[in-house]
């Protein structure tokens, strides 16, 4: 029977080498599948052998580095858990994709015009109360512009605290790979 100071001791160990890995800011690479997703964490990622990892997988893996040596992940179970800590991540990275996609067709819009307001220009005084109109018409086409800005700022802050989270539970994820030998070292060559 385990004492509660052996508790507390187990679980204050469990959390420093959580925050061992987390500090060092080793990097890590999720890939989801062959086609699928992937999140990057820090540089110095190797893409050499990442791209042998990804031609000679058969779906997700996880590959780490802890201490300077390498590591893949190919449990299903851990591999689930840190994929399900990226999804916020990636809805948000489409819901921002989406959005950037409506700013571009507002900016166009807004091009469109200032073109429209330069020929009315060039006209010189005959051209001033078509140019005014288009002046008015870019004031109303700005009003959107800086909603959707804002709303990118928004979507922005809440992607970074997501991707600050996931990070967190992917080092967890790594952390109990390594703890129960899930953790496959690689070799190089």
């Amino acid at each position: 029977m385990m004492t509660v100071s052996r508790l507390c001791l187990a679980l204050a160990g469990a959390i420093l080498s959580v925050s061992a890995i987390a500090a060092a800011g080793e990097p890590f690479t999720l890939v989801q599948g062959k086609n699928g997703a992937i999140s990057t964490y820090g540089s110095g990622s190797d893409n050499e052998e990442l791209d042998r990892l990804k031609r000679s997988s058969h779906g997700a893996f996880l590959w780490f580095r802890d201490h300077g040596k390498s590591y893949v992940i190919d449990d299903h179970a851990l591999l689930a858990r840190a994929g399900a800590a990226w999804k916020p991540v990636q809805a948000l990275g489409q819901e921002m994709s989406a959005l950037g996609s409506q700013m571009g067709e507002q900016g166009r819009h807004m091009g469109k015009l200032g073109r429209e307001m330069g020929e009315q220009g060039h006209r010189g005084h005959a051209g001033q109360a078509a140019m005014d109109v288009k002046a008015r018409q870019m004031d109303q086409a700005a009003k959107p512009m800086d909603s959707l800005g804002k709303r990118m700022g928004e979507l922005g802050e809440r992607q970074g605290r997501a991707s600050k989270e996931a990070e967190r539970a992917t080092r967890v994820v790594i952390d109990e790979a390594l703890r129960t030998g899930k953790a496959k070292p690689l070799h190089a060559g």
